[in-house]
């Protein structure tokens, strides 16, 4: 299990809620992984790689500075 689901925080940078994202098979070309990869992705499953956040991110349209603000941990205290 991953603790840190950086795909739901990208999610979350660009939709109020993030199941309103349905991804299409153009997604899945544009970031170069398959159906399978992605809801192991989406559910924590897996942990996402390098390459696959950038793709995603980039997919989105997110910064690098959106994207590294995904990748801190919160606090909440």
């Amino acid at each position: 299990t991953v603790k840190n689901n950086l795909v739901t925080k990208i999610l979350s940078q660009r939709y109020r809620n993030i199941e309103d994202f349905h991804p299409s098979q153009k997604f899945y070309q544009s970031v170069g992984i398959t159906p399978q990869r992605w809801w192991d992705l989406y559910l924590g499953k897996k942990q996402i790689s390098e390459e696959e956040y950038l793709f995603i991110c980039d997919y989105f349209n997110i910064t690098m500075q959106e994207a590294f603000e995904c990748r801190q941990l919160s606090l909440n205290l």
